[in-house]
């Protein structure tokens, strides 16, 4: 039911052992900042590149590679993702 936040702008995930973030994340279109530090995630949906507005995405302490932190630049080229 996360989809229904279109309106929210930060969004604090870190330190909840996620293994995988849902799809509907991407209908949070006003989200700038997301924060998903210190979880389980190896990789993000391709649908991530829908959040047009997202500034800063802190992926850090997951077990995520380089690789797939270069794909996710590509996905959103204006956000700074922290790893």
């Amino acid at each position: 039911e996360i989809e229904a936040l279109t309106a929210l702008k930060a969004l604090d995930l870190r330190n909840n052992r996620l293994d995988f973030l849902p799809d509907e994340i991407s209908n949070l279109s006003a989200l700038t900042t997301l924060n998903l530090s210190g979880n389980l995630l190896s990789e993000l949906p391709e649908t991530i590149k829908n959040l047009k507005n997202l500034k800063t995405l802190n992926l850090r302490e997951n077990p995520i590679s380089l690789d797939e932190i270069g794909k996710i630049q590509l996905l959103l080229p204006n956000c700074n993702v922290l790893r």
